[in-house]
């Protein structure tokens, strides 16, 4: 008879969580991204994907953003139309930049011309 494995324990992740989606939800988080402006504000977004998702007609991304170098982090804003997006920052302003939905055929996505965005200021 094999020895019985020890019990599995939680480990606490290393740093800050900054969003957490329970897998019993049905939204499970994707497309982590990460900026930081020049005044030292960090901005951190992910989106929304899983069978309870709306990830295929209108896709939600949440941003964040920390004050305090990542200790802490507030809701800044709910985009709806935005998915696999990235943040980035030009000219010293915010931009999120990606699709409005996610799509099955990477060449449907790679023809389309219409892109969500948004400028946080």
């Amino acid at each position: 008879m094999l020895p019985k494995p020890p019990a599995a324990r939680v480990v606490p992740a290393p740093g800050t969580v900054i969003a957490h989606s329970p897998a019993s939800s049905g939204l499970f988080i994707g497309s982590p991204s990460l900026a930081a402006l020049p005044d030292g504000t960090l901005v951190a977004s992910h989106d929304f994907f899983g069978p309870r998702s709306r990830e295929f007609d209108l896709a939600t991304t949440r941003v964040f953003r920390s004050n305090d170098h990542g200790r802490t982090w507030k809701l800044a804003s709910v985009v709806r139309g935005a998915f696999w997006s990235s943040l980035f920052v030009h000219r010293g302003l915010l931009y999120l930049l990606g699709p409005d939905r996610s799509e099955e055929h990477t060449s449907e996505l790679q023809s389309r011309v219409d892109i969500s965005y948004a400028v946080f200021c």
